[in-house]
């Protein structure tokens, strides 16, 4: 009997670079997004990163904070969303 030590390690790391990719392809769309309508209308490029610094950066942690600090067996349950620290059912 072979015993993988720990047991989920690696599709737990393959989730965890997965989501980390996928967080920085995410930020990189939005900013192309931004300093794009950002050079149509001349608006400054220093404008497009505090943008993404003060608000996207902050807002895709958001997203992805539970997910990441939650053990994966209590992701896998019918969970509630979390809203400023309090969990609320999806049908309230």
């Amino acid at each position: 009997m072979v015993i993988n030590w720990p047991a989920c390690s690696a599709p737990a790391l393959d989730r965890e670079e997965q989501l980390e990719s996928d967080k920085l392809e995410l930020k990189a769309q939005i900013r192309t997004a931004l300093a794009d309508l950002a050079a149509r209308h001349g608006i400054a490029e220093g404008e497009v990163d505090h943008v993404m610094w003060a608000y996207i950066d902050q807002a895709v942690r958001d997203l992805t904070f539970v997910h990441e600090h939650e053990p994966a067996s209590a992701r896998d349950k019918d969970a509630a969303i979390v809203a400023f620290g309090r969990p609320r059912p999806f049908n309230s």
